[in-house]
């Protein structure tokens, strides 16, 4: 073996190496190996190496990543190693960083990430969602249910007088209209009237009676769902409406009402949620 045989392959390598304007720890990041190794395998100290039947491998390695054949470096050049065949390895996974490692799954972690942030929204709108449900339906007080039950008067009875409604202390009030609250007709007037006229009291609706210590929005809708009330009623003011239930109710500003349903006082503070109040009353 020549002179310029025995410098071979390190010499070439090195050669090729700064050729490329590549540094020895830029070698070494490439090929994942420690710096010694590189500086070895530049040397052909390859009994130094700490493992040297990996030689060839890393002499392969190094010869792909500055473009050289591999093959020609190795050709007729036993490294000092007798001749022993070595296995072609490229690099070893003994010296990877927690970077190489972090490189390799970034993938994997913004994937994992996502999925947990998507999780964390959906269990926030759910219970958003389910602080924003409506109130439950207000259960029927047990005399209003007791009137219902009862048997209508006949028709040729005389129907008991019905009290007027409470007179409405602002404008809101005086434009809205209390159905049936006129008095029935009595005697002979009652005889000679038509059976819808003699329309006995549960045949009127249930009767609504509001009462406004602070201003507060209404509305009211009939078991058909068609708006009996809806406005803006002032403080001190009265409001009083009858109609077929189930009558569905919202308050804008629950605290400052009082509510009466066929005279029996109805608890709004279970139905409210920020001042709003929802309930059907049945």
């Amino acid at each position: 073996m020549n002179a310029a045989a025995a410098q071979r392959p390190g010499a070439e390598l090195r050669a090729a190496r700064e050729a490329a304007g590549m540094s020895e720890e830029q070698a070494a990041d490439a090929l994942r190996l420690a710096v010694t190794v590189v500086r070895a395998v530049e040397s052909n100290a390859f009994q130094a190496l700490p493992a040297p039947a990996y030689a060839r491998g890393y002499v392969r390695a190094y010869a792909r990543l500055l473009g050289l054949d591999a093959d020609a470096l190795l050709c007729g050049q036993d490294l000092g190693l007798g001749g022993a065949p070595a296995p072609r390895l490229l690099a070893s996974d003994a010296k990877r960083t927690f970077r190489d490692l972090l490189h390799e799954r970034l993938g994997w972690v913004f994937g994992g990430a996502a999925l947990v942030v998507g999780v964390v929204a959906s269990l926030v709108l759910w219970w958003a969602w389910l602080a924003d449900a409506p109130a439950d339906v207000a259960e029927p007080s047990p005399p209003a249910a007791a009137a219902a039950s009862e048997p209508a008067p006949a028709a040729t009875a005389q129907a008991p007088p019905i009290a007027p409604a409470p007179a409405a202390t602002d404008a809101n009030d005086a434009a809205t209209p209390v159905t049936g609250e006129a008095d029935a007709p009595s005697g002979a007037d009652a005889d000679a009237a038509s059976p819808s006229a003699v329309m006995p009291l549960s045949a009127v609706g249930s009767r609504l009676a509001f009462t406004f210590t602070e201003d507060c929005w209404v509305e009211v809708f009939d078991r058909m769902d068609r708006p009996m009330h809806r406005d803006l009623n002032r403080a001190g003011g009265t409001l009083v409406l009858r109609g077929q239930a189930p009558l569905r109710i919202k308050l804008g500003n629950a605290p400052g009402v009082t509510l009466e349903y066929d005279g029996h006082a109805v608890a709004l503070a279970p139905h409210t949620r920020n001042r709003v109040a929802n309930l059907v009353l049945e």
